[in-house]
């Protein structure tokens, strides 16, 4: 998984867009497929623009896991597409 990313001019650490809730973790893919861990900047509170931050896993419950062992205890990953 990526631990940071490219914003307004230098590199700042995914956890801490988190934390400052500018972006939000998404799970998007299916069961089929697999899913893909999506960092989304929050323009005016919805999901705006956006980049893949993990490779695939086969279950939702992973990627979760790995989300929460990389970026904090705390972090929620809702489905945010589904292709």
């Amino acid at each position: 998984m990526d631990t940071h990313n490219y914003t307004g001019g230098r590199y700042i650490p995914i956890a801490e867009l988190i934390a400052n809730k500018s972006h939000v973790l998404e799970a998007w893919g299916n069961s089929r497929e697999g899913y893909g861990l999506y960092l989304a900047s929050l323009g005016d509170g919805t999901s705006q623009s956006g980049c893949w931050v993990s490779e695939r896993f086969r279950r939702l419950r992973d990627l979760r896991q790995a989300a929460r062992d990389h970026y904090g205890a705390g972090v929620a990953v809702p489905i945010g597409r589904n292709w």
